[in-house]
């Protein structure tokens, strides 16, 4: 299941044409759930055509510069079309994933609040999933939004009416994934004018396998989303994940988001602030060990006026861990009255553990208040020794002083029930972490 590599990389690196995950598309279209509208046929063969085109993402791109995918080139993964289990329904606001796809629906929702399998989805709300799902990134800059179009066969759909408050959070439980199984799941949140959610996800799975899901999030004018996730992953996992949010007037969208106990997740977010007074926040944290590798790239475009958006992450790397932050943002001509914030710190427990940080701004307005930056550093030697003299054992201590660091991230959560259950997750991976 892999694609040769595109002409122009051959010299560069002849052993990834090994790397054909598009090898057996005609047998693994056999698996896509059958659909009539040609919309659908049109984006998984233009999917196609550009990753064909394309390949994966090399060295020699600017985004992947830091992070190289050679090790998969040997890897062969089976292409999962749907979930193994279906049919089986849940209590309200909770929905069950495997693989990632539904295998699980909620009953019982409130009027105006619409969850269903993204091959249902389509037949009922067909001219919504066309208006969403076509056209949303662009390919060339997003390899991994090709590769999930092409397979685009099954996924979910979270539609939330105009003026819908939902006061208790949508649940999202991943329970794993097949062994060497390949995924391409497909997200579609819809909020309209003046809705609000809360939407709490968690990842997980174990031993091999590789997914490319994309999340397509749309926030229309006055409505909130609060979205949390946690992505705890088997060491052998290989997880690339495209977040596209398109954000329209006075909307607000607030993120959180911690990765730990993975193999490889590489994270591409797409922010288009396309109207006025817009607040767009993408926080998150990672905790890594051993040969662990998170890599997230954020692209914020501020096109409009008095507009705000956050970028702010914060990790713990121990052994021969890594991690890189590219962050971006772009301020456009008619974007006057922006406020932009970028920040990454990270704190290194081993000399082999190693960050790579490329905070940026691109601005082509004078009326703009925006600052980025990067820290990298150590535990603090005099402060450990500190703890120490008052009786704390080292360890304890070590897990101390990385929990203070996480602390101001960790607070800036709203909802105060996924506080406490972040921050209990927090405090076990630290300490696994300085064990490791």
């Amino acid at each position: 299941m892999t694609l040769p590599a595109p002409e122009k990389f051959v010299s560069e690196v002849d052993s990834l044409q090994d790397l054909a995950l598009l090898r057996e598309y005609a047998e693994d279209r056999t698996q896509f759930i059958v659909s009539d509208a040609p919309w659908l046929e049109a984006l998984r063969e233009t999917g196609k055509e550009s990753f064909e085109h394309m390949g994966f993402p090399m060295p020699s791109m600017e985004r992947w510069k830091y992070t190289n995918l050679r090790q998969l080139k040997d890897q062969e993964f089976k292409y999962q079309a749907i979930a193994e289990v279906a049919g089986i329904i849940t209590d309200s606001y909770t929905i069950v994933l495997d693989n990632g796809y539904p295998s699980s629906l909620p009953i019982d929702l409130p009027e105006g609040v619409y969850i269903q399998k993204l091959s249902v989805a389509i037949k009922e709300k067909e001219e919504l999933c066309q208006k969403y799902l076509v056209n949303v990134g662009n390919f060339e800059e997003y390899p991994f939004l090709a590769l999930n179009s092409a397979y685009i066969n099954e996924g979910l759909v979270i539609h939330i009416a105009e003026g819908v408050n939902l006061e208790r959070p949508i649940k999202i439980i991943n329970n794993g994934y097949s062994a060497d199984s390949m995924t391409c799941p497909r997200i579609l949140l819809v909020l309209e004018a003046g809705a609000k959610a809360t939407i709490s996800e968690n990842w997980q799975g174990d031993g091999r396998y590789f997914s490319s899901e994309v999340v397509d999030i749309v926030l229309k004018p006055e409505s909130s989303l609060f979205h949390y996730r946690i992505d705890n992953h088997g060491e052998d996992s290989n997880i690339f994940s495209t977040q596209i949010i398109t954000q329209e007037k006075n909307s607000v969208y607030d993120s959180f988001s911690l990765i730990s106990g993975l193999g490889r997740l590489c994270r591409d977010v797409s922010a288009r602030l396309i109207d006025a007074s817009v607040s767009c926040s993408i926080k998150g944290g990672y905790l890594l060990k051993g040969c662990q590798h998170f890599d997230v790239s954020i692209n914020t475009e501020h096109f409009e006026p008095e507009c705000c958006s956050e970028q702010l992450f914060k990790g713990v790397l121990n052994a021969k861990s890594r991690a890189v932050f590219q962050g971006k943002i772009h301020v456009h001509r008619g974007a006057q009255g922006t406020h932009g914030s970028q920040l990454n710190n990270a704190l290194l427990l081993s000399e082999e553990a190693e960050v790579s940080a490329k905070p940026e701004l691109e601005i082509y307005n004078d009326d703009v208040v925006c600052s980025h930056g990067a820290t990298v550093g150590q535990l603090d030697e005099t402060a450990l020794f500190y703890l120490q003299s008052r009786g704390i054992p080292k360890e304890e201590a070590r897990c101390l002083l990385m929990s203070s660091f996480m602390a101001q991230l960790l607070e800036t959560i709203k909802n105060e029930e996924i506080r406490d259950e972040m921050s209990a997750y927090v405090a076990e991976r630290l300490k696994d972490i300085n064990n490791g």
